[in-house]
């Protein structure tokens, strides 16, 4: 049975604090089941070895997506049976590994319950319990709810014979479980193996707009689907409609915004409240948004 942990970054240094990295590392260290190989990938131009022993690998790649396909089809390249996710600021209880195989040999893909934890004056404080094994997997992934830990994922290498990360960042991972979810077996495991740490670098951070700005930029694509002469005759409940419409088709893992919200960035966009009879009102008057 080969075993391997891919361990992949960029810019470490700059987005994460050293001892995230030395506890990540001391982790997979001190794992009670120890034969596994690390596949480690640095995909900026740094060509640093974090992992002290790992089978390096230095190549530019523009997005975590990228990289962990390339790790994941190396591991396939080199026979290993199964494959254990790891990222770089989160760290893991010892068993992890020993704990996630048991299951492995039934299951495609294997996650874990886990604690959220903030770093407080250089120290780790828990913040959140995720007992997520409690819930339907398959209905809470048909609602757009990422239940699975990614950090925390392992898979048997068939598990990609057919699937893929594709570049759907941030939403990469639930959107590979929606797809494996029909044709994989999945089970999270009902202990506490991950240690998930919240940051201001995280990509999802980064990545994260506030709801106003989601909104004003829904409203701002969505207007431009519609010629003047069509705005000239919707009422507000016509246009809210198409909106929703529009919304779940190119939004669904989004919070729909409530009436209050659409109006209140409307009123703001035009300088002026909208007549509450109905959008027309304004638009016939003033056809520039």
């Amino acid at each position: 049975m080969k075993i391997c942990v891919i361990f992949y970054h960029k810019n470490a240094s700059v987005l994460f604090k050293p001892h995230w990295i030395q506890k990540c590392i001391q982790s997979l260290k001190q794992q009670t089941y120890k034969e596994f190989d690390v596949l480690e990938l640095n995909y900026d131009q740094t060509s640093k070895q974090l992992y002290e022993g790992s089978i390096f690998e230095n190549v530019m790649f523009p997005n975590h997506v990228d990289a962990m396909n390339y790790l994941i089809n190396k591991a396939r390249d080199l026979e290993y049976d199964y494959i254990f996710n790891s990222n770089i600021d989160d760290y893991y209880a010892p068993n992890r590994i020993e704990e996630q195989l048991k299951y492995l040999e039934n299951y495609d893909m294997v996650s874990s319950d886990y604690n959220v934890i903030k770093e407080s004056k250089n120290k780790d404080i828990i913040i959140g319990t995720y007992e997520t094994s409690k819930l339907d997997i398959k209905q809470n992934l048909i609602e757009n709810n990422n239940i699975i830990p990614h950090p925390c994922v392992a898979w048997k290498t068939s598990f990609f014979d057919n699937l893929k990360y594709e570049n759907e960042i941030p939403a990469e991972d639930l959107r590979l479980w929606q797809r494996a979810i029909e044709i994989k077996t999945i089970f999270i495991v009902p202990k506490k193996l991950l240690f998930y740490r919240i940051h201001d670098n995280q990509i999802t951070q980064l990545t994260k707009q506030t709801s106003a700005d989601i909104y004003k930029q829904a409203i701002d694509d969505f207007t431009k689907c519609f010629e003047k002469s069509t705005r000239n005759f919707l009422g507000w409940r016509q246009m809210r409609d198409c909106f929703v419409s529009w919304w779940k088709k190119f939004h669904p893992e989004k919070q729909l915004p409530n009436d209050y919200e659409l109006r209140t960035i409307i009123d703001q966009r035009l300088g002026e409240p909208i007549p509450r009879r109905g959008w027309f009102y304004k638009i016939r008057n003033n056809y520039i948004w």
